[in-house]
């Protein structure tokens, strides 16, 4: 008896191994910072003073002339004495003696 035993082992391995790493990191980091500051500081200091002092003095002077006629009446009397003195005097001296006249 005649054994035929063929055996056909056949091993195939296949071993694919495709490894597609795609490591794709995008890190994007964008940073605005706008930082505006604006002061106005507008002061306006407007100060009027109006003074207004008005002095009026009115002086009134009342000059009242009063004219007083005042006559004066002077009256002269004159009064003429006229004293004639006649005084007589007689003196008799009697001398006796000679040469002798009458004072």
């Amino acid at each position: 008896m005649k054994s035929l035993t063929k055996t056909s082992i056949t091993i195939t391995t296949v071993t694919t191994t495709a490894t597609t790493t795609t490591t794709t990191t995008t890190t994007a980091t964008t940073t605005t910072t706008t930082t505006t500051t604006t002061t106005t500081t507008t002061t306006t200091t407007t100060t009027t003073t109006t003074t207004t002092t008005t002095t009026t003095t009115t002086t009134t002077t009342t000059t009242t002339t009063t004219t007083t006629a005042t006559t004066t009446t002077t009256t002269t009397t004159t009064t003429t004495t006229i004293t004639t003195a006649t005084t007589t005097t007689t003196t008799t001296t009697t001398t006796t003696g000679k040469n002798m006249r009458e004072k």
